[in-house]
């Protein structure tokens, strides 16, 4: 079976503030060290990102309407609930995360025969 070289180790620690804001300052960095064409293209595909999400709320507003609102938060809400009070104990108990985690993939992953697990 052949497996990504470079799969990510499982991080499971919170990193500390000073840690987020210079892996911040180093993606921007890198960011800038982009030429400008590739930099306008982003630009223009998270425009378009964006406008895509807003024409997505739209649609889903027109379909459900002013009432339906509630309706769709309240599940959405149940929802988050189903997943924090059954899906997440399983997903921590005993060796289970490594069914859950997706930085995983490469690893179970047998590229040879079709991307089969």
């Amino acid at each position: 079976m052949a497996t990504h070289s470079e799969a990510p180790a499982l991080e499971t620690r919170r990193f500390t503030a000073d840690e987020i804001l210079q892996g911040t300052l180093d993606n921007a960095r890198n960011e800038l060290r982009r030429s400008l064409v590739k930099l306008g293209f982003s630009g223009i595909a998270g425009g378009i990102t964006m406008g895509l999400t807003a024409l997505g709320v739209s649609s889903i507003r027109a379909f459900v309407g002013d009432g339906g609102w509630r309706d769709l938060v309240a599940y959405l809400a149940e929802l988050d609930h189903f997943i924090a009070t059954e899906i997440k104990p399983i997903e921590q108990a005993d060796d289970n995360i490594r069914f859950f985690d997706h930085r995983r993939e490469w690893a179970r992953t047998d590229f040879d025969n079709g991307g089969l697990p």
